[in-house]
């Protein structure tokens, strides 16, 4: 018989909720293949006999001693079935049937199954989405929110959204698109780095030609290189005679001769873990005498050797 009874409102359209069915399918069927594994090692089952076994997702596991890598995994896919569960704000106790029971022969969840299970929300779907993206904080998923990529060549998709940066494995992928759809754009916390006076971010690592970021930490405070480019070169130069043991590699894409720098030889060296070896210091050594500060400066970089070329500031007469 039809359920009759009035069905409360939810913002996730169905194909919302078909999205994150399937990927809670996914994550129950994961688990129920490392509980068999764990269960025919433990219990010496065959091949034959593991296959003839029906283990649900939620079977209890506490008896059994799980190794830390399944146990792990385990732990990781019940965490996300639970995520889209509060996503989705359906009680827990309703789990079971909500993925094994109520699905239809494509295995695609009853609509107006998952309406009479929802605790249902009056908000739309974009304050419905901040008010989970808030709770992603809380639980440390999500790390930053920025209003503006400090970065030179990434622009935010609309005026209106904001940037999070945040542990992504730790989202379920269907709530990932869902959250991007409606007013956020979602960077890896690992790669990026928030100024928390101006709310923008800049990548912390090179891009995939090796080319160095877009700010650099003055004084204990990120400031960008664009628009301060004088601080910048001073930061990355050398003083003159000074003996060194390193050197900081000047980002490729400023102008150094409109700031009164000159390419000294007009080539880059080469300094890489096979074939060539070109020492920055020996390349110092040489020019330190002739120029008030010296500027090393990035030409290309790979995982196996770095280009670097030599610019001069303050030509000693």
């Amino acid at each position: 018989m039809k359920n009759t009874e009035k069905l409360k409102e939810s913002p996730l359209t169905e194909d919302n909720v078909l999205d994150i069915f399937r990927g809670m399918d996914d994550l129950a069927i994961s688990m129920s293949k490392v509980k068999s594994g764990v269960l025919a090692k433990t219990y010496g089952w065959s091949d034959e006999e593991k296959m003839t076994k029906e283990i649900p997702f939620d079977l209890d596991m506490s008896n059994i001693d799980v190794p830390s890598y399944e146990s792990r995994q385990i732990s990781d896919s019940l965490s996300l079935i639970t995520q889209c569960m509060e996503f989705m704000r359906i009680d827990m106790s309703y789990i079971d049937s909500f993925i094994n029971e109520h699905v239809d022969e494509d295995n695609d969840p009853d609509y107006e199954m998952f309406l009479k299970y929802t605790k249902g929300s009056t908000l739309s779907i974009n304050d419905y989405v901040d008010e989970f993206v808030r709770l992603l904080n809380d639980d440390g998923i999500v790390c930053d929110f920025a209003t503006e990529y400090g970065e030179r060549g990434y622009f935010k998709d609309k005026d209106s959204n904001m940037i999070i940066t945040g542990d992504w494995n730790s989202l379920a992928g269907s709530i990932y698109d869902i959250i991007e759809e409606n007013g956020y754009e979602m960077e890896w916390h690992d790669q990026w780095i928030m100024d928390h006076e101006t709310h923008e971010i800049f990548r912390s690592d090179g891009d995939e030609q090796g080319e160095l970021s877009y700010f650099w930490i003055s004084e204990c405070e990120i400031a960008a290189i664009e628009g301060n480019e004088e601080a910048y070169i001073e930061y990355v130069s050398i003083e003159r005679q000074v003996s060194i043991d390193s050197v900081r590699l000047g980002v490729s894409w400023i102008d150094y001769e409109e700031y009164g720098c000159e390419d000294i030889e007009q080539s880059c060296h080469e300094t890489g873990m096979y074939g060539i070896w070109e020492d920055p210091r020996k390349a110092y050594d040489k020019f330190k005498h002739e120029y008030e500060r010296i500027v090393y400066v990035l030409c290309s970089a790979n995982p196996f050797a770095t280009r670097w070329k030599l610019y001069g500031r303050g030509k000693v007469e």
